[in-house]
């Protein structure tokens, strides 16, 4: 659903390429906060035109290669019409549900193996970090000008919550025990 609403986005802009769709969404590190796949792109492609929401334009030839151009017709504005609706009346939390679940059932037996992780986890979260940084400059640079203010929003939205993943790997390394866990998340409880 969601990869249908950014293609379509994106033809609401001008009329593209899989390739370029894709070389927007690169820039501006949208598989870092959707998880868009480059393929996925061509597939959604292929169904919006199934569908009657987008259609081919035309192809332009670069190199050895023929693009194919999509445009979106009025049944496609009127389908991320619908989805850009939805979107804003769905609420947008986020939890790292990866991080939740591996301490809720952490025990005794992985504490060793996992503390080190925990390390591994906040570099590459400094790397996310560092990426989403470079994703940010690299869309003012794109479009050639400073990002208007509701896009510094969204990059700042996402460095909060990188940082803050960040300050509860810290703390978790501060607090879990080094030897013995009392029970994970789900551990039976002591009373009966």
């Amino acid at each position: 659903m969601l990869t249908r609403f950014v293609v379509l986005g994106c033809l609401m802009q001008w009329p593209m390429s899989g390739y370029q769709i894709q070389l927007i969404l690169q820039v501006s590190q949208t598989e870092q906060w959707a998880g868009i796949l480059p393929g996925s792109v061509y597939h959604a492609l292929k169904k919006l035109e199934k569908d009657g929401m987008i259609l081919l334009k035309g192809t332009e030839k670069t190199g050895n290669r023929l693009k194919s151009i999509y445009e979106i017709t009025p049944a496609g504005k009127g389908e991320f019409s619908k989805l850009l609706k939805e979107a804003w009346q769905k609420p947008c939390l986020h939890f790292p549900s990866n991080i939740y679940g591996a301490v809720s059932f952490l025990d005794d037996t992985q504490l060793k193996e996992v503390l080190p992780l925990i390390d591994k986890q906040i570099d590459m979260l400094k790397d996310e970090l560092e990426e989403w940084n470079d994703g940010e400059r690299a869309k003012a640079k794109f479009y050639n000008a400073e990002l208007p203010d509701y896009m510094k929003a969204i990059f700042e939205n996402g460095r909060k919550h990188i940082e803050l993943d960040i300050e509860l790997l810290k703390k978790l390394q501060k607090t879990l025990p080094k030897e013995k866990l009392t029970g994970g998340f789900y551990a039976k409880p002591n009373h009966q």
